[in-house]
């Protein structure tokens, strides 16, 4: 198996990219995609995406993610991270306020994204721009907070698990809560434990020459728990790898009866992936999203 997905340990110091380096030797060849970058400062969960998996990126991009980050109070810096310069400094808040206060942080809040983040300003990099001294800003957008919770405090520092919607910078979360303290504050340490149902406990170390770790689309797709899954015969399968369409490949009954939901993934009955649908916004129609060939005739 060379397609599938991959639960990757990024260390910190390093770039998300740079953490894939290990993944391309292993799959040469293949094209291979994370589906959110992780800050050089910080460490934990990457899933990476190898060979048709891809093709799946919209499904991933969007996951919730669990984070664990200790915030340390006293300064503020430019990338809100430890890696960045001092811009403010301020007295340590009263820990019984910083504990009590984190629940004005928990559901859909406004915040404004971090200067130095990938975000675009004009065609440009927003940390392009701070790089440069350029001055701009970046406007409040929603993002969701699901939980946040205390797992240790000292005087000077918040240790919080997150478990938040995609969009959201741990990063601005840190500064906010440092600035609504009547402190300062930055993210001192951040490791990612989860994305989606996808877990930094569940993943082993990437080696060169090993495969057995990697997770097949339709096993993926199966974690998701929210997209139906149509198993078919092969004669179905090797049609629609052909481009014939979903009503002439499945018995039209089985369409009708999904409801509610907008993707489904056709699979053999060897569970080996062949096409995920896509209904139309009409709800009408279905149609192809992706399709992926068998992997001995690629």
């Amino acid at each position: 198996m060379t397609s599938g997905i991959l639960l990757v340990r990024k260390p910190t110091g390093i770039s998300s990219a740079k953490a894939l380096y290990p993944v391309k030797r292993l799959f040469p060849g293949q094209k291979i995609g994370h589906t959110g970058t992780l800050d050089p400062f910080a460490a934990g969960l990457l899933v990476v995406l190898v060979g048709q998996a891809t093709r799946l990126s919209r499904l991933f991009l969007t996951l919730d993610k669990r984070y664990v980050a200790t915030v340390r109070f006293g300064r503020e810096t430019d990338t809100h991270d430890p890696e960045g310069s001092t811009v403010r400094e301020a007295p340590l808040p009263n820990p019984e306020a910083v504990s009590r206060m984190q629940e004005r942080f928990i559901g859909t809040i406004e915040q404004i994204p971090p200067r130095y983040s990938a975000l675009k300003v004009n065609g440009k990099r927003s940390y392009e721009l701070a790089r440069s001294g350029t001055d701009h800003s970046l406007p409040a957008r929603p993002v969701t907070v699901y939980d946040l919770g205390l797992v240790q405090q000292t005087e000077d520092t918040f240790e919080m698990s997150v478990h938040c919607g995609s969009g959201t910078y741990i990063r601005a979360l840190a500064r906010d809560i440092g600035r609504a303290s009547g402190s300062a504050a930055y993210v001192e340490t951040l490791i990612r434990t989860a994305v989606g149902p996808f877990l930094l406990s569940d993943m082993r170390s990437v080696k060169d020459g090993e495969t057995e770790e990697l997770i097949s689309i339709a096993d993926a797709i199966i974690r998701l728990g929210s997209i139906p899954i149509i198993p078919i015969p092969d004669s179905g399968a090797e049609r629609m790898r052909h481009g014939v369409q979903p009503e002439q490949a499945i018995d039209p009954a089985v369409l009708t009866e999904m409801t509610g939901t907008t993707y489904a993934l056709c699979v053999t009955e060897e569970r080996d992936a062949v096409a995920l649908l896509e209904r139309h916004a009409d709800q009408s129609q279905w149609r192809f999203a992706a399709v992926f060939p068998a992997e001995d005739a690629e």
